[in-house]
């Protein structure tokens, strides 16, 4: 026998470079052989991840438009905000001012009424008849007529 005479790599590799790109059903039998089923099938995966990330750009796409409306009408709801919040304090200025006002109305009116009533008041509470009330805005009642009077709302 004799010795087989060594191929140079570089050369086998080229040769069978060669013979694969002339015969497309020698390399799939070449890739079959050397290749795991798993990695066979990574182009069929990666064609469904980039399926995949298609529809999350579009969904992340459609996301983005939705939060720039929602920051416009936070914006929109900050400036209504600030609307209500000056209007409620005017409202508080004037329900203070009309809590005065009916203040002094009630007042004006227990004070009117009083002034009515004054005759018929006194009279029941002291069991008069014909009485009749003595106004002076310059006169104020002498000490013994506020005593008297007390002594008679006593009795």
């Amino acid at each position: 026998m004799k010795p087989k005479a060594q191929t140079d790599p570089k050369s086998l590799v080229a040769r069978i470079v060669a013979e694969l790109q002339a015969s497309p059903e020698a390399q799939r039998l070449l890739l079959r052989a050397l290749l795991t089923n798993e990695f066979l099938g990574m182009p069929a995966r990666l064609d469904a991840i980039e399926k995949d990330v298609a529809e999350l750009k579009a969904e992340v796409s459609v996301l983005k438009a939705d939060v720039a409306v929602l920051k416009t009408d936070v914006a929109v709801l900050k400036t209504d905000v600030a609307v209500l919040k000056a209007d409620v304090a005017v409202l508080k200025t004037d329900v203070a001012d009309l809590k005065a006002d009916v203040s002094q109305l009630k007042g004006s009116d227990l004070e009117n009424r009083l002034h009515r009533r004054i005759r018929s008041l006194a009279s029941q509470a002291f069991g008069l008849r014909g009485a009749r009330v003595m106004q002076s805005p310059v006169l104020e009642p002498k000490e013994e007529f506020a005593a008297l009077l007390e002594g008679a709302l006593d009795a």
